[in-house]
Order: structure tokens, then C-alpha cells, then sequence
């Protein structure tokens, strides 16, 4: 639709129970999470003409496709992880091929226009993988307090912050550093946060 007339440009029609709908910048695709009996695929749809462009089916797994849960800002690469097996895979958006497989327990995750590949482990700590060079770096923000609930991209790419119930840190992505931290002592919980499109509110 035309957000502003509220007109209908294009119409899509998957043929299937569609689970999850992702845009991907810069806004000219649509990422279509489908479910077929009770395996999962996706596909990738163009915004303009309606066509499909490339589909992500993971036959040789026999498992359909696992869940997305997260898609870079530049709209490249997308990571999806099958929930019982706990394989995360991450493909390229143009071509709909496999880029990296990984075996490892992930709860939170993130991709940014730099292709670093951020994730919370199973243990509370925060692991980060280049997604071209395959450098996999374990553990690289510490003095964890409790269990993170999310991360947080800043558009620098150069900075991450984390929030539990009670507080938010930023850290330096590269060294591990702890930046900033903001804590409350109120009785309330924090449940959600989030970053300002320039980096400089929080």
C-alpha cells in the first residue's frame, strides 16, 4: 500500500500460510516466512512488480526453513535458526544461497550493515562472528550482571548496548569495553529499548 493515498500498489498471493513478513532495505523486497504442512520456506518477493525473486528452501536438511530472526540493516545477508537442532544459518538475500552454518545455542540476534554477526548465548554472554571472514570472537563483552534481554545496534557499528531488567549498557564492539551504564532503582521493570536512527538517543 501507499502509506500516504492508503492506495494498493501491488498485490502478492504466496499460495501459502504466510508466518513472518520482513522488509529488506532499502525497501524494494519483501521476505515471506511460509509454512507448508509443517515444514517452513521462504521466499524473497519484489515491492514493485509482485514477482517472486528467489526462494529458501533447505531441502537437504529435510527440516523446511528455520525461523528468521534477524536480517542485516542493509538488507544482505538474513539468519534464521532451527528451533530443535539448534542449526543457525545465515544466507545472502540477493541470491538465496547459504553463506555460513553454525551448531550453537542462540536466544538473541543480530546482524549489522558491517556484517557482524552478534548473538546471545545460552549462558548469558554475548558472541560475535564476521559473517565474509568467518572470525568468530567468544565472549567479548563481560562483567555481565544478570541475563541480557536484547541487543541493541548503534548505526556506527562500532557500539552495542545490552538491557536487562534493570539496566542498560553500551559497549564497544570491537574491545569489549563497557561504555556507558544506566541503571534504575525504581520498583518498575524495563521491557523494551531501542536506539535512535543516529546513534545518539536511547
Amino acid at each position: 500500500w501507499n502509506d500516504s493515498s492508503g492506495e494498493r500498489l501491488v498485490e502478492i498471493n504466496t499460495g501459502r500460510n504466510i508466518e513472518q513478513i520482513e522488509v529488506l532495505a532499502p525497501g524494494d523486497r519483501l521476505l515471506m516466512v511460509e509454512k507448508v504442512g509443517r515444514y517452513r520456506g521462504a521466499r524473497i518477493w519484489s515491492v514493485e512488480t509482485g514477482q517472486r525473486l528467489c526462494s529458501l528452501w533447505d531441502g537437504a536438511f529435510n527440516l523446511g526453513f528455520p525461523s528468521i530472526t534477524a536480517v542485516a540493516a542493509d538488507g544482505r545477508t538474513i539468519y534464521g535458526e532451527y528451533e530443535e537442532t539448534k542449526l543457525s544459518i545465515m544466507y545472502d538475500a540477493s541470491s538465496c544461497r547459504m553463506r555460513y552454518g553454525m551448531v550453537c545455542p542462540i536466544e538473541k540476534a543480530y546482524i549489522d550493515a558491517g556484517e557482524t554477526f552478534a548473538w546471545i548465548t545460552d549462558e548469558g554472554g554475548v558472541d560475535t562472528l564476521g559473517i565474509s571472514t568467518h572470525e568468530r570472537r567468544l565472549g567479548i563483552l563481560h562483567g555481565c550482571r544478570s541475563r541480557f534481554a536484547a541487543l541493541l545496534p548503534f548505526p556506527d557499528g562500532e557500539r552495542l548496548a545490552t538491557f536487562d531488567d534493570r539496566s542498560v549498557v553500551v559497549w564497544n564492539l570491537t574491545s569489549g569495553e563497557e561504555l556507558l551504564t544506566l541503571r534504575h532503582t525504581l520498583e518498575y521493570v524495563l521491557k523494551a529499548a531501542a536506539v535512535s536512527p543516529d546513534g545518539n538517543l536511547l
